[in-house]
């Protein structure tokens, strides 16, 4: 990696790091305020990512890095990516109103999450205890990626069907992020002449989390103007009576 890409992925790190903690303190007030669920998910979604990217801090000395990597702890880097995965899985659901269009496929869908958390939690504490990271990251690479691909496909599918804008938001959100991600996914396993892998997961996150946070800004929007109706028609019901 050249001298000018090492500065690239420094500034994107903390350009994206500091975006997700705003993101995750903007959320999280609003959940306070409104206690609708879907600001309370995205807020763990944002803040579980954010601290997933202290691995590649160019703050953190890397001998600190290596002795964590070399440590039976190394497993919490892989446990906390499905975690975040998940919550972003449940802000899904909660953004999108699934449980409304598409009752099934939602409760199905919570179910396989929850079994996914236990799962992945008893294989973090038997890698820790063991000191087998390799099996950890086995599990990540050869059963969570393929798993939580099919997922994302078959929201996709469902996305794709229910009959609001809200949709679009998640749908360009997902794609963006799964093609910069796979990129540099591809990149790092091969090696390729071009930007350093990391920059490209940079930019599919900046890209992700600005679509969902305009989503979510249109969905309270939508919520708010349902409530003015309701009130104009609670009125003109008292009129005319």
């Amino acid at each position: 990696m050249s001298i000018e890409q090492s500065k690239l992925a420094s500034m994107l790190w903390g350009f994206v790091t500091s975006g997700l903690v705003i993101f995750f303190l903007f959320s999280i007030l609003v959940y306070i305020q409104s206690r609708q669920k879907t600001f309370l998910y995205y807020g763990f979604y944002t803040i579980l990512l954010a601290v997933s990217l202290l691995y590649n801090s160019p703050y953190i000395p890397l001998s600190v890095l290596g002795d964590f990597r070399n440590s039976s702890f190394f497993s919490l880097s892989w446990f906390i990516q499905i975690v975040y995965n998940t919550f972003l899985f449940f802000f899904y659901i909660e953004f999108l109103e699934l449980r409304t269009y598409f009752p099934k496929y939602s409760k199905n869908l919570i179910r396989f999450l929850r079994l996914l958390i236990g799962v992945s939690t008893i294989l973090l504490l038997y890698s820790i205890l063991s000191g087998q990271t390799i099996a950890y990251r086995n599990f990540f690479v050869y059963v969570f990626i393929p798993l939580i691909t099919i997922v994302v496909l078959t929201a996709l599918y469902v996305t794709g069907k229910i009959p609001n804008k809200l949709k679009y938001f998640i749908i360009s959100g997902i794609i963006v992020y799964q093609v910069f991600a796979y990129t540099a996914l591809l990149k790092s396993v091969y090696t390729t002449d071009g930007l350093y892998p990391i920059i490209y997961f940079y930019i599919g996150i900046m890209i992700e989390t600005t679509l969902f946070m305009l989503g979510l800004g249109y969905k309270v929007k939508l919520v708010y103007q349902e409530k003015i109706d309701a009130q104009n028609r609670i009125i003109d019901e008292q009129n005319a009576n």
